[in-house]
């Protein structure tokens, strides 16, 4: 009935106590894929280690090279034969009825809903509680069930190893984008797009918040890096073009666009350019200031040389309330 994948890269502090979450779980009718994605540490001997002693139905997948977390998840879900699908990554745990309540209530719901949630306390490395939960710590108000499309376009606020979805929504959308630095917000968007989502009121996760995480990562000192500047960029062009259905607030996602198009001129990224002239292309209220940044972006004009030209040609005016015009 559910396919539980979990993801391993550099765990081994921390792969015990999640496997043991999941052995403990209350319902028994899953599938447990465990995928090592070229671990440095001894994850896979620890791994097989506890799967030797549970003697608990699991697969290893122990990839050789590193692929990164979308395309270890892909190789993983190719794997799977549940008819519900939820990731935990391997620093994360669960409660012991959290797949009974997520998947007692994907059960009950019509075929409309695609997925369920819940929320996860937040720990830190030695599992000590913080403050705040996940949901309350990336989304202010009650969790919503029904149509969250419209929220998520705004911010992520499902925990990636609290939320089950159904296999064949999954297959639907398709696979998660390769090109993307991190899985979850992208898959979210896609399935909330046509149907909905469930909240079960309860934390039955707990989400480990690491100096060393991918989060932490891709947005040091909580800015973006180059690889979060590109896969917020793609995934403004996806949601600014989808044929069907535009983000309510695609203003937003197009200022998202022209602020990651013009941080990756700023690290002098060689994709800096295309990005640009996607931004002009789908962001027309931009000023055109904003419009000679990209053509002389796109011809290799080097990006202080280019404010320089920007401004002899149109002269910077005093800034004033309200005014945000582009740097």
């Amino acid at each position: 009935m559910i396919s539980v994948v979990a993801q391993c890269y550099n765990h081994a502090r921390f792969l015990r106590e999640c496997l043991d979450s999941i052995a403990r779980q209350t319902r028994r009718d899953f599938e447990l894929i465990i995928i090592d994605d070229a671990s440095t540490d001894d994850s896979v001997a620890r791994i097989r280690a506890w799967m030797d002693e549970q003697r608990l139905p699991a697969r290893l997948i122990a990839l050789e090279k590193n692929l990164g977390v979308c395309r270890s998840l892909n190789v993983a879900i190719r794997e799977a034969r549940g008819d519900y699908i939820i990731g935990i990554a391997t620093d994360d745990l669960w409660e012991p009825t959290l797949l009974e309540q997520l998947a007692g209530r994907l059960d009950a719901l019509s075929p409309e809903y695609v997925g369920v949630y819940c929320d996860a306390w937040q720990v830190d490395e030695q599992g000590t509680s913080l403050p705040l939960g996940f949901i309350e710590r990336y989304h202010h108000g009650d969790a919503p069930s029904g149509d969250i499309f419209p929220i998520l376009c705004d911010h992520n606020f499902l925990p990636a190893s609290a939320t089950m979805y159904r296999r064949s929504a999954y297959d639907a959308v398709g696979e998660h984008d390769e090109d993307l630095a991190y899985e979850d917000w992208d898959m979210w968007l896609r399935l909330s797009r046509g149907w909905w989502f469930a909240h079960v009121p309860e934390r039955l996760a707990r989400y480990r918040v690491l100096q060393g995480s991918l989060v932490r990562t891709l947005f040091p000192d909580e800015r973006p890096s180059v690889h979060a500047l590109i896969t917020h960029a793609r995934m403004a062009i996806k949601l600014l073009t989808h044929p069907d259905r535009r983000p309510p607030n695609a203003r937003l996602w197009q200022e998202r666009l022209v602020q990651s198009a013009l941080g990756l001129y700023r690290h002098g990224h060689p994709q800096a350019a295309g990005f640009l002239w996607a931004a002009v292309r789908y962001a027309p209220q931009r000023r055109p200031r904003t419009a000679l940044l990209a053509v002389m972006a796109s011809v290799g004009i080097p990006f202080d040389a280019a404010r320089r030209i920007r401004d002899a040609v149109r002269p910077e005016r005093p800034a004033t309330r309200g005014d945000h015009h582009a740097p």
